[in-house]
């Protein structure tokens, strides 16, 4: 007797399309970090502002802003240090995140491409560095 395939790699592995997703936006995510085919591509860069202007605006990312001014610095100098660093790493990104698109992967699971899988231990260290640093900005900020 045979069974009926169970998940989303059992489809493909068995010959049979993928399912792809009705109604963008909605249902479990079904790929984690397989390649996303172009059909079950949605995101715009109009939503994809929103999302992530949304989340960058609280209080650890002002308070981290401010910090030069605590520190001394003039505000416009201040304002001018935030500027030309947001242009820098944003320039960064925006080269790294154009792989995105072209090879339907993340951006720390493609960077294994660039720097191998044990050169990708120092991004790795990096990432989780900010991240426990940004979750213990929130947490004494938050009291």
């Amino acid at each position: 007797m045979v069974s009926a395939p169970n998940s989303a790699q059992d489809e493909v592995r068995h010959g049979n399309p993928a399912p792809t997703v009705s109604g963008a936006g909605r249902g479990v995510e079904k790929r984690t970090i397989d390649m996303v085919p172009d059909s079950e591509r949605h995101g715009t860069p109009k939503s994809q502002f929103t999302l992530w202007f949304g989340v960058n605006m609280q209080i650890t990312a002002v308070v981290n802003g401010a910090l030069a001014v605590v520190f001394g610095a003039d505000v416009v100098w201040a304002l001018v240090g935030l500027f030309i660093g947001q242009i820098i790493g944003g320039a960064v990104m925006a080269l790294h995140s154009a792989q995105g698109p072209a090879l339907g992967l993340p951006q720390m699971i493609s960077s294994r491409a660039q720097f191998g899988v044990y050169g990708a231990a120092l991004p790795l260290f990096l990432v989780l560095l900010l991240y426990f640093g940004f979750a213990a900005t929130g947490t004494v900020l938050a009291g």
